[in-house]
């Protein structure tokens, strides 16, 4: 590649983990209190995965330390399923579950991101 030069990602080529976790982002985002708690704060949310994208039972399995922003964190996975599908490359039945944990951080000294769209998929908000 040519220093410089814009590169491009296909969507295909991003890893499934990661389309899952940039998908349930904006809910988080959109729910975000209006005065946060100073600095970084992460929940670790265990939730279950089915083949075509269902998150079921979504737990806190780490908190962040405020309880505000682990309801939202729980919130915002249980707003953005279905998440996007178990590969096909991923070996297993149609009837087979992930069990995945997610970081949903929460940083008061981050520029807010704009969050278009999760308003028409947003529920209650």
């Amino acid at each position: 590649m040519f220093a410089g030069a814009a590169s491009t990602v296909r969507a295909e080529n991003i890893p499934w983990p990661i389309k899952v976790s940039n998908h349930i982002r904006p809910f988080g985002d959109a729910r975000k209190p209006d005065k946060m708690p100073r600095g970084r704060h992460t929940a670790l949310i265990k939730m279950t995965i089915d083949r075509i994208g269902r998150v079921t039972n979504p737990v806190v399995a780490r908190s962040s330390g405020k309880p505000n922003l682990d309801a939202i964190a729980l919130a915002a996975v249980r707003a953005a399923s279905p998440v996007p599908a178990i590969p096909s490359n991923i070996p297993g039945d149609a009837e087979d579950e992930i069990t995945a944990t997610l970081p949903i951080s929460f940083d008061s000294s981050a520029k807010p991101r704009r969050v278009s769209g999760v308003a028409n998929r947003c529920r209650n908000c």
